[in-house]
């Protein structure tokens, strides 16, 4: 074998090692969450609290928006990791999450929309129902489901794998707590045992 053929094997082979690990990298997933603020303390925040205020046990982000041009809250995962994917848990069934309104304050629901990103690349959008609030400490904590008929446009009922998601808060009501992130699918869970929490906000969401 000539030298130049060698050569040229060895450098073909290398590549495919570069390409290999290279799409491990983007096939990554994340479990890392993190608050997103824009524009800093005279536009919105997102702070990392932990334990929240309320059941004094889970990890949370107080949000607030200060101009209602700017939204606040998560990101799921947090930017950066990998592709920005979550781990599979199959087909979604349900979304849920619990905020916390400081003062015995009214539901937020006017200010929260939630964006699902799906693995074919499509973003979802719903609003989100008030629930009875659990009053303690002097908060109340709604409890939010969302399953996938509570978006628009309706998902395909064969594309249901949980790429992204985001909650995003624009409300007029002051300071609330995002906490207790769960996605149940098909095949698994990811509950808010699975999360750890980043304490620098990022500058935007993860899906448009």
């Amino acid at each position: 074998m000539s030298f130049k053929k060698l050569a040229s094997l060895l450098l073909s082979a290398a590549s495919a090692v570069c390409m290999t690990a290279t799409a491990s990298n983007a096939q990554s997933a994340s479990t890392t969450m993190s608050g997103v603020a824009f524009g800093g303390s005279s536009k919105a925040t997102s702070t990392l609290i932990t334990p929240d205020p309320v059941y004094r046990l889970y990890q949370s982000f107080l949000v607030n928006t200060y101009k209602l041009r700017f939204d606040c809250g998560w990101n799921l995962p947090e930017i950066g990791k990998g592709n920005n994917a979550l781990p599979d848990v199959g087909g979604l069934e349900y979304f849920e999450f619990y905020y916390e309104v400081p003062n015995l304050g009214p539901s937020a629901e006017r200010g929260i929309v939630v964006v699902i990103q799906t693995a074919e690349g499509f973003s979802r959008v719903a609003g989100i129902t008030a629930t009875t609030p659990f009053a303690q400490n002097g908060y109340n904590a709604y409890h939010v489901t969302l399953t996938p008929q509570n978006f628009t446009p309706a998902f395909n009922p064969d594309e249901k794998v949980v790429r992204t998601a985001t909650v995003r808060y624009n409300g007029a009501i002051g300071p609330i707590y995002l906490t207790y992130p769960l996605i149940w699918g098909q095949n698994s869970v990811l509950s808010w045992t699975d999360f750890s929490a980043k304490a620098l906000p990022d500058p935007t969401f993860v899906n448009r």
